[in-house]
C-alpha cells in the first residue's frame, strides 16, 4: 500500500514536472508577450510598427523616426494620439498589429 501511494505521488510530481516546463518553454518561444507594454526605453519590430502608425495618425506633423527606439518623440507622439504614454498588448493586436 505504502509503494502505491508513493508510485502514485512520483507520477504526479512528474506530470507537474513536465507541465511546467512545457508552459515555461511556451512563454520563452514567444517573446512578443514579454515586452509589453511598450514604453518609454522599449526596442524592437513592435515599437517599429507603433511608431509607424502613429505617423499615419496625424499626417501633418513631422513623421517619427521609424528606427525601433521608444525614445522622447515616441512618447510625446503616443500622449498626444492616445493620452497615456504606453501601448499594452491588447491595443496593439487589435490595432496595430
Amino acid at each position: 500500500m505504502t509503494k502505491k501511494i508513493i508510485s502514485y505521488s512520483l507520477i504526479v510530481l512528474f506530470l507537474g514536472l513536465m507541465v511546467y516546463l512545457y508552459y515555461r518553454n511556451k512563454r520563452t518561444e514567444n517573446p512578443q508577450s514579454l515586452a509589453f507594454p511598450l514604453k518609454k526605453g522599449s526596442t524592437g519590430t513592435e515599437v517599429k510598427k507603433v511608431q509607424t502608425w502613429l505617423n499615419k495618425q496625424l499626417t501633418q506633423l513631422t513623421p517619427l523616426a521609424v528606427d525601433g527606439v521608444w525614445g522622447d518623440l515616441t512618447d510625446e507622439r503616443a500622449f498626444l494620439i492616445l493620452g497615456k504614454r504606453e501601448i499594452n498588448e491588447v491595443f496593439y493586436n487589435l490595432n496595430i498589429k
